[in-house]
């Protein structure tokens, strides 16, 4: 199977969508704010269950991208392991910076 040959997956940038990007919320007084939950938390839960289905069984490289919660600035700095408590238990997750170089079995 095709499945047996992938040795490595590489997520490159863009984790979260733009759509998660609560940029209302720093407009509004915070006492109106105080309760509820910005779409990017939900949006980074799920992503860590994907990674972790992901991990259990394979490398990952995770590079942040545009709209990804780190600096804006090249080189980006990588995502912080405590965004992601499942799958961070796992060796197999890298968390890399944006530019990002590999060198993949001789690749």
């Amino acid at each position: 199977s095709s499945a047996a040959l992938i040795s490595r997956v590489i997520l490159a940038g863009n984790l979260l969508s733009q759509n998660t990007q609560s940029r209302d919320s720093m407009n509004k007084a915070k006492y109106l704010t105080k309760k509820t939950q910005a779409a990017s938390v939900e949006a980074v839960k799920m992503l860590d269950e994907i990674l972790l289905q992901l991990c259990v069984s394979i490398p990952v490289d995770v590079m942040p991208g545009e709209f990804d919660p780190t600096n804006y600035t090249l080189p980006q700095q990588p995502l912080h392991r405590c965004m992601f408590p499942l799958s961070n238990a796992y060796t197999t997750l890298q968390l890399v910076t944006n530019p990002y170089q590999a060198n993949i079995d001789g690749v």
